[in-house]
């Protein structure tokens, strides 16, 4: 593990210190699990972008399912 230094608002730090007591958790391990649920958040919304972006190069073609057939005869 890399160590780091952030820099937190106040109430950040509040929560996170109330989070501490309730749970019994370290703050360094708090951290990292909000930062790894942002990280997964960001992935999700990343390949919902992509699946956008390639739904709209289909958007205005024709397509023809016999032309398919014979394109795929090969595989």
């Amino acid at each position: 593990m890399k160590r780091t230094d952030i820099h937190l608002t106040s109430s950040q730090v509040q929560g996170l210190e109330h989070v501490d007591r309730e749970t019994g958790r370290l703050e360094s391990d708090i951290i990292r699990e909000g930062v790894d649920q942002y990280l997964t958040r960001l992935k999700s919304h990343e390949r919902l972008t992509m699946l956008r972006v390639a739904r709209g190069i289909w958007q205005n073609r024709e397509i023809n399912i016999g032309d398919l057939r014979d394109a795929s005869d090969g595989f």
